[in-house]
């Protein structure tokens, strides 16, 4: 178990979305996670609905980077179908991230419920 785990950063470590499935699996016992970074890899539109589907676990976590990894507009609607029971949410980033009108109202939308 990995209760005491509250950072974790994996920038520029060229996961792919088969090692962040590994990963980001283990890393959903880590109920403590506070600090999650795994900007700058190759996870794509699957590692966000990795990540989408793990967020529940980490009902603490305050930050989360996911920035430049090839996410199109349909990966940050999928992440943002899971964002907003992200309560203690104060930072995300998503920089280089194919956002388009109809991502960002989702985006949007699901932030307005992080509260």
């Amino acid at each position: 178990q990995c209760e005491a785990l509250s950072c974790v950063q994996l920038k520029e470590v060229e996961l792919c979305t088969r090692g962040a499935d590994f990963v980001i699996s283990a890393l959903s016992a880590c109920k403590g996670l506070k600090h999650l970074d795994l900007s700058l890899n190759w996870l794509y539109n699957q590692g966000m609905a990795m990540v989408g589907r793990t967020l529940t676990e980490w009902a603490g976590l305050t930050h989360l980077d996911l920035s430049e990894n090839r996410i199109s507009a349909e990966g940050v609607e999928s992440l943002a179908a899971t964002l907003g029971g992200c309560q203690a949410l104060s930072h995300l980033c998503l920089r280089h991230s194919k956002v388009d009108g109809a991502s960002m109202t989702a985006l949007a939308g699901a932030l307005g419920k992080c509260e």
